[in-house]
């Protein structure tokens, strides 16, 4: 029963969070990792491009 309401509040939580994040997609646990796999042959570019969505330098 713990854990079954541990990973509710943790879902909870990441939903909450995830709708201010700008730049990639990003998933639970396994971050943007899924989107950095798929953007492998042009990552420095990609990269790149998120730091400049997100007003980084």
């Amino acid at each position: 029963m713990f854990l079954l309401a541990s990973v509710a509040a943790y879902w909870l939580w990441f939903k909450r969070i995830s709708r201010w994040l700008k730049g990639p997609g990003v998933w639970p646990l396994l971050g943007s990792l899924p989107g950095l796999i798929e953007q492998r042959d042009r990552m420095h570019k990609w990269i790149t491009e998120n730091f400049r969505a997100c007003g980084g330098t």
